[in-house]
């Protein structure tokens, strides 16, 4: 079971909680082959992400816990990396 709303997200830089996270784990659910995509709410705002990275996709409960220690400042289309420039989530739309 995923922990919903204990995590501290920051955008631009709003502070945004996780209080909704669509249920789909990991190979369930998923628009595409090898994509997660997630909405992140916080007051009326709302980002979309697409996790790229399988490995991530397999892992996600401990990814839900590495995004709780990122800051993440994003534009749409945005594509975020690791320390290693590999891409493992791009932002589809900030509203």
């Amino acid at each position: 079971m995923l922990a919903r709303g204990n995590r501290i997200l920051t955008v631009n830089p709003t502070p945004l909680t996780v209080s909704a996270i669509q249920d789909r784990a990991a190979g369930n659910g998923t628009r595409y082959p090898g994509h997660m995509e997630l909405d992140w709410h916080s007051d009326n705002k709302k980002v979309q992400i697409r996790l790229t990275n399988p490995a991530i996709i397999a892992n996600f409960g401990t990814y839900l816990r590495f995004l709780s220690d990122i800051e993440l400042r994003v534009d749409d289309g945005e594509r975020l990396s690791t320390g290693s420039g590999k891409a493992i989530w791009e932002v589809l739309h900030l509203t």
